[in-house]
């Protein structure tokens, strides 16, 4: 399968970031409430992009047939993300956060899930794919640095 290798990469990046994550956890003594929710985050985050680069090559061995497994992992990738950001949503709501601060964390699931939709609907490309799966990835990584570094007292 074509770009089989790059999402495998990206697999192996997701293992590795939960990896370090579990590794810092076990080494905390104390967790503050708003680090449980970093780490939670980021091993979701982890796990889903391990899961979703995985997938279009296990559907491959399935259906002998590139763009449908990428299809069906694009389609089911729009799916976590629709649900992501929905969730997201509803959370900042019932928090009553006003709509500029969290508009940001709307926006990059928002073209990932146009992305997916295009790549189900007219590409079913691997390298479209991958794309998708790298704002999750990078939101895994940010999740970490603050988890394993967090901000100064103060700052």
């Amino acid at each position: 399968m074509e770009g089989e290798g790059l999402l495998l990469a990206l697999a192996q990046i997701g293992v590795i970031v939960a990896g370090f994550a579990g590794v810092a956890a076990s080494l905390r003594q104390r967790w503050a409430a708003s680090e449980r929710v970093q780490f939670q985050v980021l091993v979701v985050a982890s796990v889903a992009i391990m899961f979703f680069a995985l997938l279009p090559p296990v559907l491959f061995y399935v259906t002998h047939e590139a763009q449908v497994s990428v299809r069906l992992a694009s389609a089911g990738y729009g799916l976590y993300t629709a649900q992501i950001m929905t969730r997201r949503v509803r959370a900042f709501r019932r928090a009553r956060t006003p709509l500029r601060t969290y508009l940001p964390l709307v926006v990059g699931p928002t073209v990932v899930l146009v992305l997916m939709v295009l790549n189900v609907a007219l590409w079913g490309a691997a390298g479209v794919h991958a794309l998708g799966l790298l704002p999750g990835l990078y939101v895994a990584t940010a999740y970490f640095r603050l988890f394993v570094t967090p901000p100064a007292p103060g700052s």
